[in-house]
């Protein structure tokens, strides 16, 4: 039988794999920082970099 601090840490863990998941899949460019304090993730940082090399006013080794 599992107590309701179990089913709790269960869901935590679900909500964060799902965040993180969702997190990977939708970011193109860019990074993501997980916070850890005491062995537990407790903040997901998504940072994305926009792109725009098919700009057409973009040369090569021109920058914007």
């Amino acid at each position: 039988m599992t107590t309701p601090n179990k089913l709790n840490v269960e869901a935590l863990n679900e909500r964060v794999m799902k965040e993180l998941l969702t997190s990977v899949k939708t970011l193109k460019y860019g990074h993501i920082l997980i916070t850890v304090h005491d062995s537990k993730i407790v903040q997901v940082d998504k940072t994305e970099k926009l792109r725009f090399n098919d700009s057409p006013y973009y040369e090569k080794g021109s920058g914007i």
